[in-house]
């Protein structure tokens, strides 16, 4: 198969996947990659092996953002924190350029694999469970018109250059921070 006709298939695979399916490319691609750096590291390819490192870290941390913990309750958590220590091997084999950390990673993501392909397969998947409920839009009604100094874009050829210094209301921010 070309690389062309790989990479449509692929993105059909994504394209049509519901959310158990998606989670499941995505344990194999992060799988793939940590294999991929330990072949990059046999070779002594540095900047492929930290491409696939890399590659292995960002989709593990999606993997993390996506946890529902509400829903997940201690699974989640649990995962969450498996997540942290994946990502955390794969700097060390980042760093130490060893293929150890690499090899761990890479046996975790699949047994969180497989057991996540044992629950697939014994828990019927229900599409209301897998889709994002169906929600009723209304249109938004048409705003209202601006002038352009209301924006400070006033005095320019086309008014679309900002005037300077901004609008005093432009430096209002309200930040609140809490632990």
């Amino acid at each position: 198969m070309s690389i062309d006709v790989q990479d449509s298939y692929f993105e059909s695979r994504i394209l049509n996947a519901d959310g158990v399916q998606l989670v499941q490319i995505m344990y194999q691609a992060a799988i793939d990659a940590a294999e991929l750096a330990r072949q990059c590291l046999r070779q002594g390819d540095i900047a492929a092996r930290s491409r696939a490192i890399s590659k292995a870290h960002e989709i593990i941390t999606e993997l993390e953002v996506s946890l529902n913990h509400e829903a997940g309750g201690e699974v989640s958590r649990n995962l969450a924190e498996t997540y942290c220590y994946l990502r955390g091997r794969l700097l060390a084999a980042n760093l130490e350029q060893s293929d150890a950390p690499l090899e761990e990673v890479a046996r975790l993501l699949r047994i969180i694999q497989e057991a996540w392909m044992a629950c697939t397969e014994t828990v019927p998947a229900r599409p209301d469970h897998l889709a994002a409920p169906a929600m009723d839009f209304e249109p938004m009604p048409e705003p209202e018109p601006v002038s352009d100094e209301q924006y400070g874009w006033s005095g320019y050829s086309g008014g679309y250059a900002p005037s300077y210094p901004p609008p005093a209301e432009a430096h209002e921010y309200h930040v609140s921070v809490s632990y």
